[in-house]
């Protein structure tokens, strides 16, 4: 087992008192009492983030609201060297909470989405979602499309969607069959690589409907979604910058590519495939958003 400590530079040094006194420039204190309330002090006043490796999993200990962009860095490099070992992310915001995620993937995901917490947008009930057609989203769909079509024949199972669809989008993809008449969703497959935002994405039931997502006007924004590449028979590609009502976390400003694209036909129902990736470069609304230090 090992211990490391990472500082808003971005440096990461094994943990100790010697490391740590150095890191925050006061003595070196010499009771483990001292030393564990100061490593808990540097946490949450001067954003250091302490990785405990235990060979079979990880546990990593910060708060997001002082997270410095160099140490979200050197963390998510340094768990992506361990790509399939599962985490515990113990984070603070007002209160310490902990979160799971089976692979390192998650475990990135998960940070960059808490690390949205320190910031603060006003929530009024229209214009929360906001969406234009996204490049990236587009080109990357290109760079995948012929692996993706061995999906577009008979009915996969879950398995079959998992092998395709994790590596080319790290684990952040769904599939869901829609209802051509009716419009109705049921999610048939689901990727590993959604952090725990809403009790739907952590359900392991085959089949789900988006009845899990608690936010009203987000979840008709999704169904949308999949309604119109249903109609129209084309993908579709969209930057999205929303701030979504979070069971977890409340309104949350999230912020991803997403790229949604029909793949069967049987008897009215389509299986579409919805895939993303996280993009705090997206910023769809320069105006609203404070950055509170």
């Amino acid at each position: 087992m090992s211990r490391w400590l990472i500082d808003d530079f971005g440096n990461m040094k094994p943990a100790g008192a010697v490391a740590l006194a150095e890191l925050i420039g006061i003595p070196c204190p010499d009771a483990e009492d001292d030393v564990a309330r100061l490593e808990d002090y540097a946490i949450l006043n001067v954003g250091l983030v302490v990785v405990q490796d235990k060979g079979t999993s990880v546990r990593i200990k910060c708060r997001p609201a002082v997270l410095s962009p160099r140490a979200f860095s050197t963390l998510s490099h340094w768990l992506l060297e361990h790509p399939h070992v599962p985490a515990l992310v113990e984070w603070f915001n007002e209160t310490w909470d902990t979160e799971h995620a089976p692979d390192a993937r998650t475990a990135v995901n998960l940070v960059s989405y808490i690390v949205e917490l320190k910031q603060r947008a006003p929530v009024t009930p229209t214009d929360r979602i906001r969406a234009q057609p996204s490049v990236q989203a587009a080109r990357h769909w290109q760079r995948v499309k012929a692996s993706v079509g061995a999906l577009t024949k008979g009915k996969p199972d879950g398995s079959a969607y998992a092998r395709v669809l994790d590596p080319l989008f790290f684990g952040r993809w769904m599939v869901g069959e829609v209802d051509a008449g009716g419009g109705g969703i049921d999610f048939v497959a689901c990727g590993t690589g959604y952090p725990v935002l809403d009790p739907f994405f952590s359900a392991r039931e085959p089949t789900r409907t988006l009845d899990w997502i608690k936010d009203d006007q987000y979840r008709a924004w999704v169904v949308d979604g999949f309604i119109d590449v249903v109609k129209t028979g084309r993908p579709r590609f969209d930057d999205v910058d929303a701030i979504i009502d979070w069971p977890r976390f409340g309104y949350l400003r999230t912020r991803y590519w997403r790229v949604l694209v029909p793949l069967t036909e049987s008897a009215g129902r389509w299986r579409v495939l919805s895939a993303s990736g996280n993009d705090s470069g997206i910023d769809l609304r320069p105006q609203d958003i404070k950055v509170l230090s």
